[in-house]
């Protein structure tokens, strides 16, 4: 059995990845982490539901900030050019 916080980075991996659950599985194998499925599902599970609370997981909060900053970054790019357009 392997802890939580070893094997979590590796499953943040698969969601970002969008790999199923048989690539997700083989990805953690490569890495030498054998878990059953339901264990995966259970971790990842909970690695969601962490996702509301950034301080619980300090890379999903890093995650969750950049994605904040780049939205507000496109936004205020496409107001810009929205402007510009009306202004022509």
């Amino acid at each position: 059995m392997y802890t939580k916080e070893r094997i979590k980075p590796y499953i943040i991996q698969c969601m970002v990845m969008k790999l199923s659950e048989k690539e997700s599985i083989e990805y953690l194998q490569d890495r030498g982490l054998k878990i059953s499925v339901q264990h995966f599902y259970r971790l990842k599970k909970q690695i969601k539901e962490s996702t509301n609370k950034p301080e619980d997981c300090t890379i999903c909060g890093k995650i969750s900030k950049h994605i904040v900053f780049y939205e507000t970054w496109i936004c205020q790019k496409c107001l810009r050019f929205l402007k510009e357009l009306q202004n022509k």
